[in-house]
């Protein structure tokens, strides 16, 4: 079962006469516990007063019923608020769908977020504006549940979020000529698309470098298939960037879905999503299928093939997303389930892989990041199964294969890795170094964790620096979160994760 975004959106909800635990799952025919927050819903409009197209609370917890709305929505534009007449309500949480096809505009304004937990369908000419207030690049403000997302019936409808209007588009085609047309605007996507009739792409779909806003809209992109023998950045996005005003790129809200991509040149950064992310933020984005490097030196991972890696204060981050994807490489690649090389100062939170790595000679293999130099990892997880190959005695030090990182390394600054865990079981060819965490680290380690059961290791660290690592087993992982792991971002439960830790504002799938 999969948690509600709505319940972890709006942290200040209160249980009502139930555990808190056992309302966060969907599909409990149980009563909602109180919020601070607008919740559009099936129940009856309560706490709200809806006067001249503006729904606002009367009191913190708030319900407006979507019919209620929707039959507003015949008759005008409405704005729905959490500000109030000496109210302020924390979120606005989506928890039936809401559809409307007359030309009336819909806002929604939250104080702090939107949660879309049902879909939003714009079915004719209409406008939508989302507007939240906080902005972090750990922050759900504008989060989509496992059946939440928004589409739009006419690509000449507006959508405005966070004051910035966005150009509608709704297969890749359209994407790829509207960023090479602009490569620093802002896009969303109207609806999922499956690329299957596409067939495969010798190139990057999106080989424009991206230094805008793609908002996925919690829609799929699905079957995409790739196959370059040339380019050095391979993925649906060949490039993620900063653009010469400092600008930087972001792609949100996606869902990759059975890729299958393969880059073929002697160096190639290759993931499904993106291939190099130079100086770009990915948040709440996912990818399902197969990424593989089979050039000579290959940097693959199931969402973003490099992240970072330059000198030039470029600083590439991920946040709120995971892959699920096989990856794969030959000779002296560094493989992840997530990023190949995490590097440059970047970081990666609240994100998690579950993919199978496989590497061949001379290859670091991560259940999470194939390689990390000079940036941070906190609040992660990975449980893939990582292989690597055999050591040629050339490259020093030798080959390492890890149940999170495969080679974790500081040059000029420090690496940390925190509040993080894993539970894959490492395996490595003659000479390699196998760690139950990581194969071979000289970062700094801190509250992190690894499953010696499951692993079938006692040692977390294969060769460099062990301190901060601890073993634990299958046992004491799923009889309540580790020391260190903040229970405002971590949850455990027997009904998901199969009990083991899991984030709260990146649950996963079912």
């Amino acid at each position: 079962m999969k948690a509600k975004l709505g319940e972890v959106v709006s942290k200040n909800r209160k249980s009502v006469g139930i555990g808190a635990l056992a309302v966060a799952f969907v599909g409990l025919a149980l009563a909602l516990p109180a919020y601070a927050a607008v919740v559009v819903s099936s129940a009856a409009t309560q706490s709200m007063v809806c006067t001249g197209g503006e729904c606002v609370p009367t009191n913190a917890d708030a319900v407006l019923n979507v019919s209620d709305l929707e039959t507003l929505l015949v008759s005008g534009d409405v704005t729905t608020s959490t500000t109030g007449s000496g109210i302020e309500a924390r979120d606005v949480i989506i928890e039936v769908p809401i559809s409307w096809s007359t030309s009336s505009g819909l806002a929604i304004d939250a104080h702090h977020s939107i949660a879309v937990e049902e879909p939003v369908s714009v079915e004719g000419l209409s406008s939508l504006s989302l507007i939240t207030k906080v902005h972090g690049d750990d922050e759900a403000t504008l989060a989509f549940g496992p059946k939440g997302h928004i589409t739009f019936a006419n690509l000449s409808s507006a959508l405005v979020i966070d004051g910035a209007t966005y150009e509608l588009v709704n297969t890749i085609k359209n994407l790829a000529a509207a960023i090479k047309a602009k490569p620093s605007s802002y896009f969303a996507f109207a609806d999922s698309y499956n690329a299957r009739p596409d067939g495969t792409y010798s190139t990057s779909p999106v080989l424009t470098t991206f230094s805008g806003v793609f908002e996925g809209l919690g829609n799929t992109i699905s079957n995409v298939s790739i196959d370059d023998p040339t380019n050095t950045g391979v993925g649906l996005f060949a490039v993620l960037d900063r653009d010469k005003k400092s600008t930087q790129g972001q792609i949100r809200d996606i869902g990759v879905m059975n890729a299958n991509v393969i880059a073929g040149a002697k160096i190639a950064n290759v993931g499904i999503v993106v291939g190099f992310n130079l100086g770009g933020l990915i948040v709440g984005s996912h990818s399902t299928g197969s990424v593989a490097g089979t050039g000579d030196i290959s940097f693959v991972g199931g969402l973003v093939g490099t992240g970072g890696g330059n000198k030039d204060s470029k600083i590439a981050h991920i946040a709120r997303s995971y892959s699920t994807a096989t990856v794969t490489g030959g000779y002296d690649a560094w493989l992840g389930g997530l990023v190949g090389y995490n590097a440059g100062q970047s970081s990666i939170g609240k994100s998690f892989a579950t993919g199978i790595v496989v590497g061949d000679t001379d290859s670091e293999a991560g259940g999470l990041v194939g390689a990390t130099a000079d940036n941070g990892i906190w609040n992660c997880y990975a449980t893939g199964r990582v292989t690597t190959g055999d050591w040629d005695g050339e490259s020093d030090p030798a080959p390492g294969a890890g149940g999170l990182i495969g080679y974790s390394f500081k040059d000029e600054n420090k690496s940390f890795v925190g509040v993080s865990y894993s539970t894959g079981a490492p395996a490595g060819g003659s000479g390699s170094v196998v760690g139950g965490f990581v194969g071979y680290g000289t970062a700094e380690f801190n509250d992190t964790y690894w499953d010696t059961t499951t692993s079938g290791l006692e040692n977390g660290i294969g060769g460099g620096n062990a301190a901060g690592l601890t073993g634990l087993t299958t046992v004491q992982l799923q009889s309540g979160l580790p020391s260190g792991f903040d229970p405002a971002i971590w949850a455990e439960n027997p009904r998901v994760n199969n009990g083991f830790p899991y984030l709260l504002a990146n649950p996963p799938p079912k």
